[in-house]
């Protein structure tokens, strides 16, 4: 439902002479007597709102108690007219979606509910996309990112990614090439002899961003259920290197006695 200012078309700083000129070009457009037969039912409703307008705001009295009205409305809400803001009010719809490292790296789209939503590169877990209503997507999506579970890599806090890589006893004894997943293809590498079990390197740009890395660490996995020859050649082998105790088993019983000395 219009207002009094609104149905004469003027603004509510007109004047007396804008009103009574308002006035008179609707009257003169939209009089009963000016229409078909058919409209004159119609007409008429507005023509009496035409000249309840006008009574109002061309009286100074009338006009002050109106606007003083008015203004109290407004404040209080935004309408008046029953349900017509309840029933243009877009419904906020909450959703969670997952996605994965490489969509967050890369940015995407997906259909929710209807709508292509876009998401940005970079989201972290818990981060919320709200969507714009318009005239064709009535309601507005609230969604809440939760970051999948990866099956090889993991980001940690510093925005860079971890990832385990399982090599054989040979390839750690002698080097060789290995492969290593990442999230812009397969990376492959040169692993230098010696490897140990837990040793860990960086490939550094193949983070999360190019600022951050890729932290690899070796899995050396055993050998299990070796047969009597195996293990007859690996007593040899062993046996070649002499009992001599490795580097890192030497500092281990190194802090054994510091313990019992009480240092």
């Amino acid at each position: 439902m219009k207002n009094y200012y609104e149905i004469l078309k003027i603004s509510k700083e007109a004047g007396q002479q804008e009103i009574r000129k308002a006035y008179i070009n609707l009257a003169q457009k939209l009089h009963p007597d000016k229409v078909k037969p058919e409209e004159r039912e119609k007409a008429n409703k507005i023509f009496i709102q035409i000249k309840t307008a006008y009574n109002t705001l061309s009286d100074e009295k009338k006009r002050k108690e109106y606007d003083r009205d008015l203004e109290k409305k407004n404040k209080t809400s935004l309408f008046d007219f029953g349900n017509v803001f309840e029933n243009r009010t877009p419904k906020i719809i909450k959703e969670t979606i997952e996605i994965s490292l490489e969509e967050i790296v890369s940015g995407g789209v997906r259909e929710i509910r209807g709508q292509k939503v876009r998401f940005n590169k970079n989201l972290a877990d818990g981060d919320v996309i709200r969507t714009s209503a318009t005239e064709k997507d009535k309601e507005i999506l609230e969604i809440l990112i939760k970051e999948k579970k990866h099956p090889l890599l993991k980001r940690n806090a510093k925005n860079d990614l971890e990832i385990k890589i399982p090599i054989s006893l040979k390839t750690a004894v002698m080097g060789g090439p290995i492969e290593i997943y990442t999230l812009q293809g397969i990376k492959k590498v040169k692993l230098e002899p010696g490897a140990s079990h837990g040793d860990k390197f960086k490939l550094e740009g193949f983070g999360m961003t190019p600022k951050n890395n890729l932290i690899v660490e070796i899995e050396v996995e055993m050998p299990k259920k070796l047969k009597a020859y195996q293990l007859e050649l690996f007593e040899k082998f062993c046996e070649s290197l002499g009992n001599e105790k490795g580097k890192n088993e030497k500092k281990y019983f190194e802090k054994i006695n510091l313990i019992e000395k009480g240092e």
